[in-house]
């Protein structure tokens, strides 16, 4: 026996060479992975917060803005409706007064009258202001000699139909900072422009919501004028003085140029002291002033660097576990089980070949499945060569009456060959009697297959007329069907014209109503006199379009009225329409289930017939075998005589052969011997 004697190297080693850098690459790419997912992630929710936050903040600051601009229009209409032809201060100034007592954040309101606008006056230009809790009315600005014609908001104020905003400014006296927005007014009359007026608004309360705003990430926010100047969220000494556009910072001072060309919410990013700083930007659309949102990109990623720090050494620590895990693992639960194979499967080679030794197994994975298998092929092969050893014992047995039976088998074959030539007389007479059955068959055959054609006809004709009853049946269902979605049609038609009379008698309703009261303004209009003529003829035209409203209404409710008479009738036809076709629907059902019961009976006449017929023609074909295998029988029988004397002559082979048989026996005998087969 030839064995090979190489040099073993450990399956453990190999196992972890292999599987510990699979680990380490999945590691460290799940965790290169995690971190630009996580970093992605972070600074795009960072920008979709910041920009919610910035258009949040501009679209409350927008929103108080409107509500200043709308005190100005409505300063300017009641402006209009006051007008008269000569100056009147004090009414003037009264107005103003109930304004600004109405809107507490408003700092001061003024009235611009455009030069010489009153005959014999110049200027006019009332103003009041709020002075702590007071409000103060002056003409300061009617006496002196500043030209309000040349201001920034008289400029603003007549620029345009829709007004405008000035730049932000600080208030000398009262160091506050404040807008103005202006508005013009117009002589109702001949439209043309006399002027406008203004309300200059405190901006603390902007500042105050800037400076509330809750950034992350140490981010810092301030709100800028549509020239860049800072008007919140920076030091005093920058605030309305600086613009943003100067900063020393060339990419900041760039990106702030390109924000105020544009209308558009957006971001910019820009280093600062070495950092790379990240802003958010959204434009009021009312004075065209910026929110803008900044913050360190790096602070804000400082948290996910730590995270990433720790994921490392988990990694690491978590790969060297997993190597002595699966260095143990493999040594245990691999390599062991199979050194027991190996152990065995020596014993057998190189021992005595004991074929009841089994290998023990607990585990239920593969190596469990390997050692299950290997004890079945140990099973087998014990069985085997168990057989093999019974079967032998007979074989040598069996050689010594096979010797026997060679002479038994002579003996018989003699007589075999009597007995079959007594066969073949008897073979010959079958023959003939077979071949008169065979004739009378084939007219029953014949005779079969004429009354299954018929049979097969008159099912076919049946088949035609259960598909012409259901063709009828299905045309009637579909009549039921039609009829009665046209009823329903009607239906819907008869609640539209009910629908269509609530709404005649709600327009009846408003009709006598608007009658009523045209009468009174008639009533009120000659009260009036003089005064109420025009009025008087509107509402007498009120009161014919009422009443021909009025007649217009009944006469669609007549009409309604037919249609729902005329829709009665036809879902009552349609009704009786219905009950005539389900009684022929009935009619043709009670019809289709007698065609079926017929044909179902015809279709089993036909079988049966059918089912004869091929009976009959199989009997035909068998009698006919039979008339064939006779004649094979008699020839087989001459055959079987010749076997018989030929067997004879092998029959002395036979008993050569068994005596070579029980030395080859002998020989197998001695081989099994040397595996142990039981304990």
């Amino acid at each position: 026996m030839l064995v090979m004697k190489n040099k073993r190297s450990s399956l453990v080693i190999k196992f972890v060479f292999f599987t510990v850098p699979i680990i380490v690459i999945a590691m460290t790419a799940i965790s290169l992975t995690g971190y630009r997912y996580a970093k992605k992630e972070i600074v795009k929710n960072l920008r979709s917060e910041m920009s919610l936050q910035a258009q949040k903040t501009s679209s409350t600051m927008n929103g108080f803005l409107l509500k200043e601009r709308a005190v100005a229009q409505g300063l300017a209409k009641a402006t209009e409706n006051i007008l008269t032809e000569t100056y009147i201060a004090k009414d003037y100034e009264k107005l103003l007064v109930l304004f600004l007592g109405i809107y507490p954040e408003v700092a001061g309101m003024g009235i611009w009258f455009k030069e010489n606008a009153f005959p014999g006056i110049k200027k006019a230009a009332p103003y009041v202001y709020r002075d702590g809790n007071r409000i103060v009315t002056s003409d300061e600005y009617t006496k002196n000699d500043f030209n309000i014609w040349t201001s920034e908001w008289y400029q603003v104020g007549t620029a345009s139909k829709d007004g405008g905003w000035t730049e932000a400014y600080k208030d000398e006296v009262t160091g506050v900072s404040m807008t103005t927005v202006a508005y013009p007014i117009y002589d109702r009359t001949l439209h043309h422009l006399l002027g406008c007026v203004t309300v200059d608004v405190d901006i603390s309360n902007l500042k105050k919501a800037v400076n509330d705003m809750k950034i992350s990430h140490g981010g810092n926010k301030f709100l800028i004028s549509n020239s860049g100047v800072f008007l919140a969220g920076v030091s005093d000494d920058k605030l309305m003085k600086q613009r943003a556009q100067d900063d020393p910072n060339i990419m900041f001072a760039e990106a702030i140029n390109s924000m105020l060309n544009s209308t558009q919410t957006g971001l910019f990013e820009f280093e600062k002291n070495g950092s790379d700083f990240c802003a958010f930007y959204a434009p009021l659309e009312e004075t065209s002033w910026y929110i803008i949102l900044e913050f360190e990109k790096e602070r804000v990623l400082a948290s996910l660097n730590n995270l990433q720090y720790f994921f490392l050494g988990i990694g690491f620590l978590s790969v060297i576990v997993m190597t002595m895990a699966i260095y143990f693992f493999t040594r245990i639960v691999i390599v062991r089980p199979i050194n027991g194979v190996i152990a065995r499967l020596k014993d057998i080679a190189q021992g005595e070949g004991d074929l009841t030794m089994r290998l023990k197994t607990k585990s239920k994975d593969e190596l469990g499945e390997l050692a299950l298998w290997f004890n079945v092929f140990m099973e087998k092969i014990q069985s085997i060569i168990t057989k093999i050893s019974d079967n032998t014992n007979r074989v040598d047995g069996a050689s010594g009456d096979l010797s026997d039976i060679a002479a038994e088998l002579s003996f018989q074959a003699d007589k075999t060959s009597d007995r079959a030539n007594n066969v073949a007389k008897a073979t010959a007479e079958l023959k003939d009697s077979i071949t008169t059955v065979a004739v009378a068959m084939e007219q029953s055959t014949a005779n079969t297959s004429m009354v299954a054609s018929a049979s097969e006809e008159m099912s076919a004709t049946i088949s035609q007329i259960v598909e012409s009853v259901e063709e009828a049946s299905q045309i009637s269902d579909a009549a039921v069907n039609q009829a009665e979605e046209t009823a329903k049609r009607m239906e819907e038609l008869e609640q539209a014209a009910l629908t269509i009379s609530n709404v005649i008698e709600t327009i009846t309703d408003i009709s006598e109503k608007t009658n009523l009261l045209a009468l009174n303004a008639t009533i009120e209009a000659v009260k009036a006199g003089e005064a109420g003529k025009g009025f008087s003829v509107v509402a007498t035209e009120i009161k014919e379009l009422s009443s021909q409203t009025s007649e217009a209404t009944n006469d669609i409710k007549n009409q309604v009225s037919e249609i729902q008479q005329s829709s009665n009738h036809t879902i009552s036809s349609i009704d009786e329409i219905v009950k005539i076709i389900n009684q022929i629907n009935k009619i043709i059902h009670t019809i289709t289930i007698a065609v079926e019961e017929q044909a179902k009976a015809t279709q089993e006449i036909t079988a049966n017939i059918v089912q004869a017929n091929e009976g009959l023609i199989e009997i035909n074909r068998n009698v006919n075998q039979g008339a064939s295998i006779s004649s094979e029988i008699s020839n087989n029988i001459s055959q079987v005589s010749e076997a018989a004397k030929q067997a004879t002559g092998k029959s002395s082979e036979l008993k050569g052969q068994s005596a070579q048989l029980q030395e080859l026996s002998s020989a197998l005998k001695e081989i099994v011997n040397s595996f142990k087969i039981s304990g």
